[in-house]
């Protein structure tokens, strides 16, 4: 499968949201190739398929135009969640008419029952195929993010927040005079607001949202989504963050040996400076790209046009509005999400220093004591880690109170 066929596809296996549930695989089939679907696309080829549904390269006969359309397999139809998620994408793209999203066009029933949605035929690299052929400079960076920053101007001005950026689903496409143009995709799992929907379609939405799922990718998801707890347009801004980390480095923020070990990173630890990964990296981009990725969403930018409007700025070699944290403010936000571990490693360093003249037992009892510290610190992370092991295989099972549960006793380890 090409490329192209596998992104156009792959918002059908599931893949993106880390609560969906299995859908078994279904068998190849062409069998609409050569249709007429809804009197106006000829169905010419299949492009590929998941376990959920299939995409087809289409042509609209009337426009002659080159269309993909999407096909939701008929006995997914009985899967509320499958067809919210569907539903959502297809509204969510129908309404950002903006030139870096991929564009939705039609949504419908075939005569078997089965969803359809027709998308713009999107013919490009996948940036995550992009970044795993070559390295990428800091000015192809910040033209790609400020491009997908552009689009999510635009998606969260309509109340759509995408949940899932990641560079598997942002297409690069080169256009005569133009390389890189940005298309994003898949706003399967978006969150949308209530004036997004037309009036009585709102139930679907309940779903896809039920409370303490966790949806998104781990190296790309924010804390607060990590956590299961309420996302805003500043969840966006981290993943775009983590994406434009990705393109200055080579790699993620955080990625651990599986999902949950990545979670836990994203949630407790900080990411390492950009330019100690790659010595290119200006100081400013830095700035730009660690400002994103704070922990708190009110230390991010307050919203995509801030964010926007640095990358410009930046590229314009004027000043960025965003400044660079110092040590102190580091410290000061480690001890409000570790009140209790950061204040006892400090009295021990306090009191250490204080008497470090009154003898070296001193010395050695305030080693000891920080040595526990430590020690304890990381039973706590174990446990809290086995807390969140204990939460995914719940979710897996869709037993949601339980998943709730383990995922309450890991926030409670962690403080």
């Amino acid at each position: 499968m090409s490329e192209i066929e596998r992104r156009q596809t792959s918002s059908l296996d599931g893949s993106t949201a880390t609560a969906m549930p299995d859908a078994a695989p279904a068998q190849a089939s062409d069998g609409l190739v050569g249709q007429m679907i809804s009197d106006r696309y000829r169905v010419e080829s299949l492009l590929g398929q998941g376990g959920m549904g299939a995409v087809y390269l289409v042509e609209h006969v009337l426009m002659r135009k080159r269309l993909a359309l999407k096909v939701l397999h008929a006995e997914m139809v009985r899967n509320p969640e499958i067809v919210a998620r569907f539903e959502r994408e297809a509204m969510a793209a129908a309404h950002i008419d903006h030139p870096n999203v991929a564009a939705a066009t039609d949504f419908g029933r075939l005569p078997d029952g089965a969803f359809f949605l027709v998308l713009e035929y999107v013919e490009g690299t996948s940036l995550a195929a992009a970044l795993r052929a070559a390295a990428f400079s800091p000015e192809r960076a910040i033209a790609i993010a400020r491009q997908i920053a552009s689009a999510m101007v635009r998606a969260h001005e309509l109340g759509i927040i995408h949940r899932d950026l990641k560079p598997d689903n942002v297409m690069l496409v080169d256009k005569p005079g133009a390389r890189d143009v940005v298309k994003v995709l898949d706003f399967g799992i978006a969150k949308l607001s209530d004036g997004v929907f037309p009036a009585g379609r709102t139930p679907s939405a309940a779903a896809i949202t039920r409370a303490g799922s966790i949806y998104g990718t781990p190296e790309y998801m924010a804390p607060e989504q990590a956590l299961g707890e309420r996302v805003d347009a500043r969840s966006d801004l981290y993943a775009l963050g983590a994406i434009l980390y990705e393109m200055l480095t080579g790699r993620p923020p955080f990625r651990g040996k599986n999902a949950v070990e990545t979670q836990r990173q994203v949630i407790e630890d900080e990411p390492t400076p950009p330019s100690r990964l790659n010595a290119m990296v200006p100081r400013d981009l830095e700035t730009i790209c660690l400002k994103c990725l704070h922990k708190e969403p009110h230390l991010r930018y307050a919203d995509a046009a801030a964010l926007a409007a640095d990358l410009h700025h930046f590229l314009g070699g004027e000043a960025i509005a965003a400044r660079p944290e110092g040590r102190l403010a580091r410290l000061v936000r480690r001890v409000r999400r570790r009140p209790v571990q950061s204040t006892l490693v400090a009295a021990v360093t306090l009191l250490t220093a204080a008497l470090l003249g009154g003898g070296l037992w001193l010395i050695s009892d305030g080693a000891a004591a920080a040595r526990k510290i430590e020690t304890e610190q990381a039973a706590t992370e174990r446990a809290a880690d086995t807390d969140l092991r204990e939460m995914v295989q719940w979710m897996r099972k869709a037993s949601w109170p339980e998943a709730r549960n383990a995922l309450e006793r890991a926030k409670s380890r962690l403080g």
